[in-house]
């Protein structure tokens, strides 16, 4: 039996993973093709790995992961990020194996997303994979493409935890260029962070957006509308938004504590974060911009994968 075959199956069991039964059928019929099976286990190492507590545990199976398939963007970015300081956001290159900064003990996570971008660009120019010429559509289907969509909207997160609202609201244009089908979701954050950086405007514009969710339209722009002082055309907003979801209306009039963050983003509902954001924008201190940051944050770590 192959040896990666073995290896995933001892992995799986040491672990007490519960693999899905289309992940095992591809290992138990590709064993005379190991260039694939090792992409899908070093993809189960990145599932596995997500889930771990410790930064040094996700940064042990995440290194596994790429030395299993350097191919596997993902692995590399999750890696470099696993031995990341929080508080200055560089990267502490002596926890990374087989750096590729030699000489140099630290970078900035920021430059690093950057390279990783570049470099993730030029391979699906390399491979034909990506010509900026077809219908973007097309472009999201490659999947070394959708790894690049991903590094960026990692960059575009990253931007938002560092709170650079001009850099952020860049990014997010350039992923709703690019997918322009928005299965990445900026449509659920890129709006308020326009609002947040008093970009109104360009909120306004996102409302003629095709994939904008109907709930979303009518919370933004009941939004804009009472910042531009037409309260009437706001209240009809919310009027039409309570036809679709009453209980996004209670949220509104009722006082949020800002300790019920988490419960908020996990709730089953579409708009939860987004009316909270809503609530706390109308003043828009120091204090409620943290709040628009921390939500959104957490709402794309929660759909990470």
């Amino acid at each position: 039996m192959n040896e990666k075959i073995k290896l995933y199956e001892n992995f799986c069991k040491l672990n007490k993973l519960d693999i899905s039964s289309e992940s095992a059928k591809e290992f138990t019929e590709l064993i005379d093709e190991p260039n694939y099976d090792a992409d899908i286990l070093s993809e189960e190492y990145v599932d596995y790995a997500k889930d771990l507590r410790t930064k040094k545990a996700r940064l042990n199976n995440y290194t596994k992961a790429y030395k299993i398939s350097n191919r596997n963007v993902i692995a590399k970015v999750l890696m470099y990020e696993s031995a990341r300081n929080d508080a200055n956001n560089t990267v502490n290159l002596k926890l990374v194996p087989n750096s590729k900064y030699p000489g140099k003990d630290t970078i900035s996570f920021l430059d690093f997303l950057n390279d990783a971008i570049d470099d993730q660009r030029k391979y699906i120019i390399d491979k034909d994979l990506y010509d900026p010429l077809e219908e973007r559509d097309v472009f999201t289907l490659d999947y070394e493409c959708k790894r690049y969509l991903w590094l960026i909207k990692k960059l575009y997160v990253n931007y938002v935890e560092l709170w650079k609202l001009d850099e952020a609201t860049r990014i997010g244009e350039e992923l709703l260029s690019l997918n322009p089908g928005d299965n990445l979701d900026i449509l659920d954050s890129l709006p308020y962070l326009y609002i947040a950086n008093k970009q109104y405007s360009e909120a306004r514009i996102l409302l003629n957006h095709k994939k904008l969710d109907k709930g979303q339209f009518y919370l933004i722009k009941a939004f804009l509308d009472l910042v531009e002082k037409k309260e009437e055309d706001s209240l009809n907003s919310l009027l039409e938004l309570k036809k679709l979801n009453s209980h996004i209306i209670n949220m509104i009039v009722t006082s949020y504590n800002p300790k019920n963050l988490s419960n908020l983003v996990t709730e089953q509902n579409d708009y939860s974060y987004a009316a909270y954001i809503y609530v706390n924008s109308i003043l828009m201190g120091e204090k409620e911009m943290d709040l628009i940051k921390k939500l959104i944050i957490a709402h794309y770590e929660l759909f990470e994968y």
